[in-house]
């Protein structure tokens, strides 16, 4: 198929910038790549085709310079046809949309603490709709606004409808309950167009952009609201426990009172069904799995309201559709790239131009222009152009079944060039819990096979996707069965002769930073080290947390500390650190609101107290996760080398 012919680089292409940076990137590449190579921010993400399809748009990062500076983010727009890029704006780019082919609504803060803008592409009429606040104010009492867009006003262009709630983070009860507000782009003036009750999740528009149904919260149950126009009373639908899979709205047919919602109906699996708001009730199944659940719609065909896809996760994300002619060009550009996930990012109002992005377990996100109208097809940008798919290992899905059963799904990474035989693996259980582990590149697993390491994911059970059985079979099974299916997944690696069972360790964010944790002290003849980044380390105070105690299913999910606070305060790291035999490596955010930096420094005094060997890192500046580059390249130098030195 013909590559879409964009100008070079004197012109300004997205596409020329990332030529060159492909072309000079590694001339003699040594066969380890270098740290930074890994934890460099992508050249360009979140890549977006204007509604005509004649421009791009994507936000542009820049790696730091020798000082630790760099420009930051930079939201650049291309004509395609012409190759001409300009700058719009910079700042730190959290999101952005086109509202049309000359004006973005775009988010802009550090730590993702918001601020709303409107600009037009040519950078004029910079307008303020939401200012942007600090992390410092927010804990001295001042609101953070969280703003998401839903739809372009259809009886006014120079109008968007959005969701913006004010979360208090030092607040007793803090929510995120929204309103939806109706902002000017040319004056910055916005209104109510819908006001909270008190309890509405989430909103949902028809259409025609009219508000027609919400997900609420009341009490221990998740209803959905529904109402037939804007001057009618609001209904209750659908009612269910916070205990059971939740019927949640995702679009209107157009011209109905039919909503098209996901649900569980008959089935332990998350599937697509089509209901009656009227009856209140499911009539159709569009789509459901025996074995995996819905993830998410996939872009709407332009003009036509509805469902055009979805996405589920098996091994790997499938699209599925079921409009035939954006199925037609994902089967084309399947063929085009096999053994990828291809994935439609959006597409031009007359369907002309579609934008892709491509990725697998080696290659990192590249992008794709599909164009009907001249019958081509071409790569526009790739969004880490230094890393080499040849440098890269290959992720292979894996199932073992769990000491009472369960079967536990995940991916084996093993390092290119060596035999699969008693290698030193790293273990890497996922965060959330309530996520799961994916097929695809991703930079950690990759720098640790390029290290010689096996690197073992599983989705113990509490992840999603795997149907509602599943999930709940993680309820208050914290450091308990959760546990046990980490364990069982290493000793499964070992009897399958991949893994040298004197040379293994543990490592996680978040959730698993705390299974990280959990292993080196109740199965501590297992690891030789650990590492625990952005760790919980302390059950009750993590449901506690203002984060936590807002969200009333955790005491479902977790545990309520109310009733059970021996029993949590047993699966707490914090407790535990005199069961611990290796060495620890801790790493935490001075700024993480997620989980209180607090718990990296308790469990580095309660293992100081116990006379056991660790490190602690912090990092002054760092919230959830290291944002900055340099803070990432740096951490994973000392994991490095915390590893050779206790794996050896």
């Amino acid at each position: 198929m013909a590559v879409l012919d964009l100008p070079g680089p004197s012109r300004g292409s997205l596409l020329g910038v990332v030529c060159l940076a492909w072309a000079h990137a590694f001339a003699a590449l040594s066969p380890q790549v270098p740290t930074e190579t890994f934890f460099r921010s992508p050249k360009l993400l979140n890549l977006k085709l204007s509604p005509s399809g004649k421009y791009l748009a994507a936000v542009q990062m820049d790696s730091p310079d020798k000082n630790g500076k760099n420009e930051g983010p930079r939201l650049v727009s291309l004509d395609i046809d012409t190759g001409q890029r300009n700058v719009v704006v910079g700042g730190y780019i959290l999101d952005y949309e086109w509202i049309d082919d000359h004006r973005f609504l775009f988010q802009d803060g550090q730590q993702g603490l918001g601020g709303l803008f409107s600009v037009n592409r040519d950078s004029t009429k910079l307008k303020i709709l939401e200012p942007p606040v600090t992390i410092q104010r927010v804990y001295i009492n001042t609101p953070l606004r969280i703003v998401n867009f839903l739809a372009v006003a259809p009886d006014d262009p120079n109008a968007v409808l959005v969701e913006r709630s004010e979360l208090f983070l030092t607040s007793r009860n803090p929510g995120v309950f929204p309103d939806v507000r109706r902002l000017n782009l040319a004056t910055g003036k916005s209104s109510v167009e819908e006001k909270n009750p008190g309890n509405v999740l989430e909103w949902y528009l028809d259409s025609q952009a009219v508000v027609r149904a919400a997900l609420a919260l009341e009490k221990n149950e998740l209803i959905v609201l529904y109402r037939t126009a804007r001057d009618q009373k609001w209904r209750t639908v659908s009612r269910v426990g916070l205990t059971s899979r939740e019927m949640r709205p995702l679009a209107f047919k157009p011209g109905s009172d039919i909503m098209y919602v996901a649900a569980c109906g008959s089935s332990a699996t998350l599937g697509v069904y089509s209901f009656d708001c009227e009856k209140q009730t499911l009539i159709d199944c569009l789509w459901k799995d025996d074995h995996y659940d819905f993830l998410r719609l996939l872009p709407a065909k332009p003009g036509e309201p509805g469902i055009s896809g979805l996405a589920f996760e098996t091994d790997r994300l499938i699209s599925c559709w079921f409009d035939p002619a954006l199925k037609a060009v994902q089967e084309k550009v399947d063929a085009a790239l096999p053994g990828r996930i291809n994935l439609l990012i959006n597409s031009s109002r007359d369907s002309g131009r579609h934008l892709f992005s491509s990725s697998s377990d080696r290659h990192f996100p590249e992008y794709y222009l599909v164009d009907s109208r001249k019958g081509t097809f071409g790569l526009v940008a790739k969004a880490f152009p230094w890393l080499k798919a040849e440098d890269m290992a290959e992720q292979k899905p894996i199932a073992y079944n769990s000491r009472d059963g369960l079967t536990i799904h995940g991916y084996l990474t093993l390092p290119n060039g060596v035999p699969a035989e008693r290698l030193p693996l790293v273990v890497m259980p996922h965060g959330g819990p309530w996520v799961r582990d994916s097929w695809g590149a991703d930079p950690q697993v990759q720098f640790l096979a390029n290290r010689g390491y096996a690197v073992l994911q599983m989705n113990f059970r509490g992840s999603t996707g795997y149907g509602w059985k599943f999930q709940e079979a993680g309820f208050r099974e914290w450091g308990k069965k959760m546990q046990d299916d980490i364990t069982d997944g290493v000793k499964w690696a070992i009897d399958q002769g991949i893994a040298d069972p004197g040379r293994i360790a543990i490592f996680g964010s978040s959730y698993g930073g705390y299974a990280a944790l959990m292993g080196l002290a109740t199965t501590p003849e297992l690891y030789r080290c650990g590492i625990s980044f952005a760790g919980v380390t302390d059950v009750v105070r993590t449901l506690k947390a203002h984060r936590w105690r807002r969200l009333r299913n955790n005491r479902i999910m977790v545990g309520d500390y109310r009733e059970q606070q021996a029993e949590l305060e047993a699966v707490s790291p914090v407790n535990l650190a005199h069961q611990i035999k290796a060495p620890v490596l801790l790493a935490h955010g001075a700024l993480d609101y997620t989980v209180e930096v607090e718990q990296a420094e308790n469990m580095a005094k309660a293992l100081k107290k116990a006379g056991k060997k660790y490190s602690l890192i912090i990092e002054k500046l760092e919230g959830h996760g290291f944002a900055n580059e340099t803070n990432r390249v740096k951490l994973f130098q000392r994991v490095e080398a915390f590893l050779q030195e206790n794996m050896k």
